[in-house]
């Protein structure tokens, strides 16, 4: 008689694999990625390379919005765990390059900056770095160049999404039937088209 072992570590509890792999996905991003980077290089024919963040908003949406549904569907939307998540996803990587460009700004700006670099980075912590800047800078004036924590304005939209968007999806999930679900879904596509 073989006995087997299984073993699961606490990680894999609280993040659970994705139930699926979209290869095609990951071409997405790429295009995106490389669309985005191209434009800011001032690359001629790569006018339209802004639409990357697009892109990655879309992606972002559906794969939010599958796994909340299965989670709904269940009854078994953890939201702490949902939020913890999203924080182990995107915060580090955002702690990191906030760190590199605070050191930077201390070498190179004078105080008055240092402070509008220090309201920028709270913003971009508190996630409302798209209203800081949308108050206070035109993302596309030449000054807006040296505002360093600028490209959180698209990480502020997502995690904003990631706030609000769990809640609408157990509603529907819960309240509406799945032919109802259908029409709210095409009635939303005619709407944003």
């Amino acid at each position: 008689m073989q006995r087997t072992i299984s073993i699961i570590s606490s990680n894999d509890v609280t993040n659970p694999p994705p139930t699926d792999y979209f290869p095609h996905i990951d071409g997405l991003r790429t295009f995106a990625v490389l669309s985005v980077f191209l434009f800011h290089l001032d690359i001629p024919y790569v006018a339209g390379g802004f639409l990357g963040v697009d892109v990655f908003f879309v992606i972002s949406g559906f794969l939010i919005t599958r796994i909340l549904k299965q989670e709904a569907e269940v009854s078994r939307l953890d939201a702490v765990n949902f939020y913890a998540r999203r924080v182990r996803r995107l915060f580090p990587a955002l702690f990191v390059v906030m760190g590199f460009c605070l050191l930077a700004g201390i070498f190179r700006y004078s105080p008055e900056r240092l402070i509008e670099l220090a309201n920028s980075g709270v913003s971009a912590i508190l996630s409302v770095s798209n209203f800081y800047f949308y108050f206070n800078n035109d993302y596309f004036d030449a000054a807006a160049e040296t505002q360093i924590f600028l490209h959180t304005w698209s990480l502020a939209v997502e995690e904003q999404f990631y706030l609000v968007w769990p809640l609408i999806i157990f509603l529907i999930v819960k309240y509406l039937s799945k032919s109802w679900q259908m029409r709210l879904l095409i009635g939303l596509c005619l709407v944003g088209s």
